[in-house]
């Protein structure tokens, strides 16, 4: 995460909703909160969008690393523990067909 992320966020807000996306894997409960207070703050929302490479741990952490799957997953339960509404953007790398990947949970 950009070391500056939380004051480039607050200007982004100044003027227009925002669309954050990230793997997750910096998001926890406190900074949620953290988000959170930021967004209330402006008049403009952020938008989340989260990350994966597959809706299967294994085939996830191949691609992006070992727990990055189950820090994705860490990072929207706070969100939405704070009442964002995060997007789940999933690449389909291996042309699995789409029941299978809208049916993960």
């Amino acid at each position: 995460m950009h070391p500056d992320f939380n004051q480039i966020l607050r200007m982004c807000l100044k003027i227009s909703n925002t669309t954050v996306l990230s793997n997750g894997v910096m998001i926890n409960d406190k900074k949620a909160r953290f988000l959170r207070k930021i967004d209330d703050e402006s008049q403009f929302e952020t938008i989340y969008r989260i990350s994966l490479d597959s809706t299967n741990e294994l085939e996830n952490d191949s691609m992006r690393g070992r727990g990055s799957f189950r820090k994705a997953l860490g990072a929207i339960i706070s969100l939405l523990k704070y009442e964002f509404n995060p997007i789940i953007s999933v690449l389909n790398y291996k042309n699995k067909p789409k029941e299978e990947i809208l049916n993960f949970a």
